[in-house]
């Protein structure tokens, strides 16, 4: 279970795309109309400083978690109106700078709430997982979202494709990606083993928990309905 790569940079991009949006917005609103150089440079300050602000308070746990987050919006206020006051000094008051920070993030809160629903519905989906043959990876009844634009998981990748023989969905835990070299038996006996070099679209599929007794399975790509990501 992971977050991949490709989606922290999705997650970035559509962060900074939207915060600018919404502080573009809440000026209009307020009449701080900035130009795109002085809006820029805004952004980029306040979006630094609220980056660091949050890593300070995300690593700090226990009691002061409250207090933190108390320190951490007075902060975002307070230098939201520094910012306002230094680049629009003629356009400055304490309630339209006060204003157009909370308006802000209103207008962020419900771009994300629109976007994420439209995202989650395109590359993703929420799967409940039946029984524990990915103990104790995945335990049975756990929700997990499965990113379906990852058709090409990499190795130890815990994915969902649909099993061809019962036409139902299996969770497995790739252990051999195309050009790798597997060992497969057709039985019980050892002298069965043969090995096998997976092709451009097979992967070699296992689960974890091995008081299953499930076979290790050669799937082909097109089967693969996605990787799976966070618990939810």
């Amino acid at each position: 279970m992971h977050i991949t790569p490709t989606l922290i940079y999705l997650l970035a991009v559509f962060y900074f795309v939207v915060m600018a949006i919404s502080l573009w917005l809440s000026l209009k609103i307020f009449g701080l109309i900035a130009s795109g150089n002085t809006l820029q440079k805004i952004s980029a300050y306040q979006a630094g400083c609220l980056a660091i602000l949050f890593l300070i308070s995300y690593g700090v746990g226990g009691r002061l978690t409250n207090l933190l987050n108390f320190v951490f919006l007075v902060a975002g206020v307070s230098l939201w109106a520094m910012l306002i006051k230094h680049y629009l000094p003629d356009k400055y008051s304490a309630g339209k700078a006060v204003g157009s920070y909370f308006t802000s993030y209103v207008f962020a809160t419900g771009f994300v709430l629109v976007i994420s629903l439209i995202c989650l519905a395109i590359g993703g989906q929420v799967f409940i997982v039946d029984g524990n043959s990915m103990s104790p990876a995945l335990k049975a009844n756990q929700t997990v979202l499965v990113y379906k634009f990852e058709k090409h998981p990499k190795k130890d990748d815990v994915i969902i494709y649909k099993n061809l023989q019962t036409g139902k969905n299996a969770f497995g835990r790739v252990q051999g990606v195309p050009g790798d070299s597997v060992t497969l038996t057709s039985g019980p006996d050892i002298a069965a083993m043969s090995e096998h070099r997976l092709g451009p679209t097979e992967y070699y599929v296992t689960t974890d928990n091995k008081s299953y007794n499930i076979p290790p399975k050669i799937i082909q790509t097109n089967s693969i309905i996605g990787t799976v990501g966070p618990e939810l």
